[in-house]
């Protein structure tokens, strides 16, 4: 599952007030909620960060960056036995290629929308 479509995920359909700069702790509650429905169900799965994409959150959301930052620390955390965070350069690297070949993964969850808008 990639990290920041998870991110994106959650701040569109989770409710997440990011008007005031945003509320990490109700960020992280929707992030652990999803993660822990999907364990609920028997899902084993890691999610994944590309450190390239940081640039889609800095370039229209700069506090959206460190929220980023503070997700990627909480997951290190607080993610499941049953899954796991892993962190590329980007997806164009030799070992997110060998991390493909080793694991075999049977479906990527990955998002096509860019980051949302900031409210006014």
């Amino acid at each position: 599952m990639d990290g920041d479509s998870l991110l994106s995920f959650v701040l569109r359909e989770q409710g997440v007030d990011w008007a005031a700069g945003g509320q990490f702790l109700h960020l992280s509650f929707g992030v652990e909620r999803f993660l822990r429905s999907l364990v609920a169900r028997g899902a084993l799965f890691c999610v994944a960060f590309f450190d390239i994409h940081e640039g889609l959150w800095a370039e229209a959301h700069p506090s959206l960056v460190l929220a980023r930052h503070l997700l990627i620390a909480h997951l290190q955390e607080c993610l499941p036995h049953t899954a796991r965070l892993v962190r590329f350069a980007s997806p164009y690297t030799a070992e997110w290629a060998d991390f493909l070949a080793e694991f075999q993964p049977a479906l990527a969850c990955v998002a096509d929308a860019p980051p949302p808008p900031e409210s006014p």
